[in-house]
């Protein structure tokens, strides 16, 4: 769970709680925002094929930027500095 991965001063930061739902049904309509030290996490849900996706993107100033697009049974990794990924 994501939770365990980020440090008590990130949740607090972040206004997240132990209980606290990250992916909801609102992220339809809109991407959250997780800062961590040099960089953040944003994230945000569509549907494609009638089927939820999850968007993941891990951006940090010291010079990473992933996307993970996450489906029901699989997932794909980009890594945006090599060009973004297919439409």
């Amino acid at each position: 769970m994501i939770l365990n991965r980020l440090g008590e001063e990130v949740l607090k930061r972040n206004n997240i709680y132990e209980n606290k739902e990250l992916i909801r049904e609102e992220l339809f309509e809109m991407k959250e925002i997780i800062e961590v030290p040099f960089g953040s996490i944003i994230y945000f849900l569509a549907l494609e094929d009638e089927e939820p996706v999850l968007y993941v993107e891990l951006a940090s100033r010291m010079g990473s930027d992933d996307l993970y697009v996450i489906k029901k049974d699989s997932y794909d990794y980009y890594d945006i500095y090599d060009g973004y990924p297919p439409e």
